[in-house]
């Protein structure tokens, strides 16, 4: 183990004493900068530019949509009298009140929900006829 220590050392010492000499520069220079400015740029594929310039369009058309969507008014003829309707569309909650005063909140929640169910059927009848 001894022997193959000093070896080591031995090619070591001589690696590091050993100083390369640099005989043409110019020539090495202009040869790194030619490699440099070959594989520099690698061009993208032509199908990689017409996916980004569809789906660019596509989020353009969607975000018009979006906005074109957002800021156009329904109107109806009947729009006062459905949004009177509305109004008075009221959920009587005194039943399951009684339920949740007993502290049976389940029941008084399973009661809301009943009720609630039936207002929107109300509802939903209601803007079926106005539309």
């Amino acid at each position: 183990m001894d022997n193959a220590n000093q070896n080591f050392e031995k090619i070591v010492s001589r690696l590091q004493a050993n100083v390369p000499q640099l005989t043409d520069t110019d020539a090495l220079t202009e040869s790194i900068m030619q490699r440099i400015d070959q594989s520099s740029s690698p061009k993208a594929p032509v199908y990689l530019l017409w996916i980004r310039t569809l789906s660019g369009a596509a989020a353009i058309f969607l975000i018009g949509l979006f906005v074109f969507e957002q800021n156009t008014i329904k109107t109806t003829d009947s729009k006062t009298a459905l949004n009177t309707t509305i109004r008075e569309i009221r959920v009587d909650l005194t039943s399951c009140i009684s339920h949740a005063e007993k502290g049976n909140l389940l029941e008084a929640y399973l009661c809301h929900q009943q009720q609630n169910s039936i207002e929107n059927k109300r509802y939903e009848k209601l803007t079926h006829q106005t539309n």
